[in-house]
């Protein structure tokens, strides 16, 4: 069948140049930070409809969730350092490990992860959304535990909360982790991560249940978008072409192979010609006229895969005659 099949590792690339595109999106992210007192009337609108369209979709969970939480402060605690420790630092350590471990995924992995920063940033600034926590009947849970004012050493966009970028990162960990190794261990973890952070992130009112779809679906719609492009690129690290299956030894892990070409069959037409018949003038019927000479047959025994055994007693029959 067909599919990606990433090329052999290369060179890494440089350090330098992947430091400067976290700058530059952080330096975006700061510009959009900045104006966000300018927006307050708007996000708080459109969080209210995101409310009212949850309600009529009976998904609307938050209040629960989070009335459920500020009622057991231990639970709540670990949930606000989950939300605030979490999110960035797994997602900066599968993007090291990729980097280190499994080059040839890393590009695409990096790629896919900038996308997803940039859809955020369009989104913060065509729809902002307050998050659930400043409104009216909710718990902020990062305020009461105290861990917002310890752990937050830069402050984020209080009105960024669609799509959720902690959901996006944790769905961008998973669908980078799963297809880049085996181990059950390290898929079992990112997907525990993936479904505690959509449980924390409602639970602690930081975000709705549509921020949450609208973030998975961004880590996908990214992702999709970086594999289409390092495909594509003149100077991409992965190509499409049939491919088949070998197993490696006894460890039965399966390798992608190129499937060699197919030999064609040699077909009459090209089978060699028969070996003339030596003339015999005058001989009787019955003779041996028309037979292969001696010296031509056993040429032709040899040829054919005969053994010396066989020749010699083709000889010895001929002269008998």
């Amino acid at each position: 069948m067909s599919r990606l099949v990433p090329a052999r590792p290369g060179r890494r690339p440089a350090l330098v140049g992947e430091i400067a595109v976290v700058v530059v999106l952080a330096s975006v992210y700061d510009r959009i930070r900045d104006i966000a007192a300018t927006r307050a009337d708007l996000a708080f609108a459109d969080a209210g409809r995101l409310l009212r369209i949850e309600s009529w979709a009976h998904v609307d969970v938050e209040h629960r969730l989070n009335g459920w939480l500020a009622r057991h402060w231990h639970v709540e605690w670990l949930a606000s350092v989950y939300y605030q420790l979490m999110h960035l630092s797994v997602t900066l350590g599968v993007l090291l490990w990729l980097y280190v471990a499994r080059p040839g995924r890393y590009r695409s992995a990096r790629t896919a992860l900038v996308y997803i920063s940039g859809l955020g940033l369009v989104v913060f600034w065509l729809m902002p959304v307050a998050p659930p926590r400043l409104l009216a009947g909710f718990v902020d849970s990062g305020a009461v535990t105290g861990i917002a004012q310890h752990t937050a050493h830069v402050s984020p966009d209080i009105y960024a909360a669609m799509p959720s970028l902690h959901v996006a990162w944790a769905a961008w960990v998973l669908l980078q982790v799963w297809p880049a190794t085996g181990n059950r261990l390290l898929r079992g973890l990112a997907a525990w991560h993936g479904a505690l952070t959509v449980l924390v992130v409602v639970a602690t009112a930081n975000h709705f249940l549509l921020d949450v779809v609208a973030g998975a679906a961004t880590a996908v719609l990214a992702t999709r978008l970086a594999r289409a492009a390092l495909v594509e690129s003149p100077g991409g690290r992965a190509v499409r072409h049939v491919v088949g299956t070998a197993q490696a030894g006894r460890t039965g892990r399966r390798w992608p192979v190129r499937l060699p070409a197919r030999a064609a069959m040699p077909s009459p037409a090209s089978s060699p010609p028969p070996m003339p018949a030596t003339p015999h003038v005058g001989s009787p019927p019955g003779s041996s006229a028309g037979r292969p000479a001696p010296v031509a047959r056993a040429a032709f025994a040899r040829g054919a895969g005969g053994d010396a055994a066989a020749s010699a007693s083709d000889l010895a029959s001929e002269a008998a005659r």
